[in-house]
């Protein structure tokens, strides 16, 4: 968590905030099969303000959160071949902006930015594997090829009052819902090669 607060020439008050917090958890099926899991939050605030002229006082405020979860599963099928698979999701919650008056006296128009938020998800699968055990045992060089495929999905989501289509809670008159405003989706082909050279290469 971090907090940061100052103020300009005693008239405008300055505010940064962060929170941060994020959970893993590591688990070995076998010898062959483990697995990473890891769960996050993120948020993020700034808010400036001034209300040295009481006429003008003001209030900016904007911020934007994020969850995510993440899981991410290593197979040793021999000694060549290791498979990476796994799943990740983001959920993001974004207030654009708001300005409003500070205090009875201020004449600021209130201007409101309708929040968003969107779900970004992916499953990959991939194989990384060494091209030769011979040529790293003798010349001490490193070298393997990672290629993944990737499919990754994205919604932008809004919330709405249901208009009927829903029965209402009789404790309650409006019932919201998300409902997703479009969707995107596609794979992500990836190739990766590294050679690491031996300590003496450049001697």
């Amino acid at each position: 968590m971090s907090k940061d607060h100052f103020n300009l020439n005693n008239d405008t008050a300055y505010e940064y905030s962060n929170r941060n917090v994020n959970l893993q958890w590591k688990h070995t099926f076998n010898n062959r099969l483990n697995n990473l899991t890891g769960v996050g939050y993120d948020y993020y605030q700034y808010d400036i303000n001034s209300d040295a002229n009481k006429i003008n006082a003001y209030n900016l405020q904007f911020n934007i959160s994020q969850a995510s979860l993440r899981s991410d599963f290593n197979y040793y099928l021999n000694t060549k071949h290791t498979i990476e698979f796994g799943i990740n999701s983001i959920y993001y919650k974004l207030h654009p902006g708001s300005y409003t008056p500070v205090g009875s006296e201020s004449l600021v128009k209130p201007d409101i930015v309708p929040a968003e938020q969107g779900l970004e998800s992916a499953v990959y699968l991939g194989d990384r594997f060494n091209v030769s055990h011979g040529l790293l045992r003798e010349l001490c060089h490193s070298i393997f090829i990672l290629s993944i495929s990737r499919c990754s999905f994205c919604k932008l989501l809004c919330g709405r009052v249901s208009e009927g289509r829903i029965k209402p809670d009789r404790n309650k008159k409006n019932i919201k819902r998300e409902i997703s405003l479009k969707t995107y989706h596609g794979p992500e082909y990836r190739l990766a090669l590294r050679y690491a050279f031996s300590p003496d290469f450049f001697n």
